[in-house]
């Protein structure tokens, strides 16, 4: 999480300003440097002062245009869909990191990069995760998606990919990330595992993600990271799909009976 330090770039900048202003001393006003010099002569020292001058607009631009570049890092904007059935689609220009389905159910699957697809039946609403990804200078960030599928507990994204969700066959929606790339799933009978990847498009960029689980619920996602996906445990030990995601949190429905809910939590960040 990149942050700018400003502070050293600040004394840098009011060195060269007071150093700037040793030439400029006569009393009388007048009407620019130009008059300065032309009272005092022109001779090497004075000729010297001008050369430092216009050197300091050059490093005062330098060094504000570092500042800018520094500033750039920033994170993910957030909208929810969703409907009644068994799929929702994001809005164009934006990518589905999740998806959450009622009827407890935790398998789904996403279509396009930005359609979620409940895969329980029946199934009453579905919910899809978007988001889209621009820096403090509104720069737009494309993310681009890809999937990757086991028979097994685990899964892993490729390589330079990183995990933003979970999907479980059977219908858990108990699961982790570990490393930031690795899909696991907790229920007993899960059958299969699915694990949502993204990565930015341009390389300069890096997608950062940590997974965090609490007993707590609803569970709020860490200061500077944007949540992307939710997962919650439950008693019974079957995990459950059904979740809401809103205000930067992660929160199991009641019915789910949960003992724990989990936030995939992600960032934008200069590489």
């Amino acid at each position: 999480y990149l942050q700018c330090s400003l502070s050293n770039y600040l004394i840098i900048l009011y060195f060269f300003f007071f150093q700037a202003e040793d030439g400029i001393r006569d009393f009388c006003l007048s009407r620019g440097l130009g008059d300065v010099y032309k009272r005092q002569g022109i001779n090497a020292e004075y000729m010297g002062i001008i050369i430092k001058e216009k050197l300091m607009k050059v490093i005062l631009v330098a060094l504000l245009s570092l500042a800018i570049v520094n500033v750039s890092a920033s994170g993910l904007h957030f909208i929810n869909v969703s409907g009644g059935g068994p799929s929702a689609q994001c809005p164009a220009d934006t990518i589905a990191t999740s998806c959450a389905c009622g009827m407890r159910c935790g398998s789904y699957h996403i279509t396009g990069s930005n359609q979620c697809h409940c895969q329980c039946r029946p199934i009453d609403w579905t919910a899809a995760h978007c988001f889209s990804a621009k820096t403090a200078n509104n720069e737009a960030v494309k993310l681009v998606s890809t999937t990757a599928q086991a028979n097994a507990q685990m899964v892993n994204c490729p390589a330079d990919y990183t995990a933003t969700g979970c999907s479980c066959g059977n219908g858990c929606g108990s699961w982790d990330i570990l490393s930031g790339k690795t899909c696991r799933c907790h229920c007993p009978n899960h059958v299969w595992v699915l694990a949502q990847c993204h990565k930015p498009e341009n390389p300069k960029y890096n997608l950062y993600c940590e997974y965090r689980s609490d007993y707590k619920n609803p569970l709020q996602a860490a200061e500077g990271f944007t949540a992307v996906a939710c997962s919650c445990g439950s008693k019974s030990g079957n995990g459950c799909g059904s979740y809401t995601l809103a205000n930067n949190q992660c929160h199991c429905h009641p019915g789910c009976d949960p003992n724990y809910t989990g936030v995939q939590q992600c960032r934008i960040e200069l590489a």
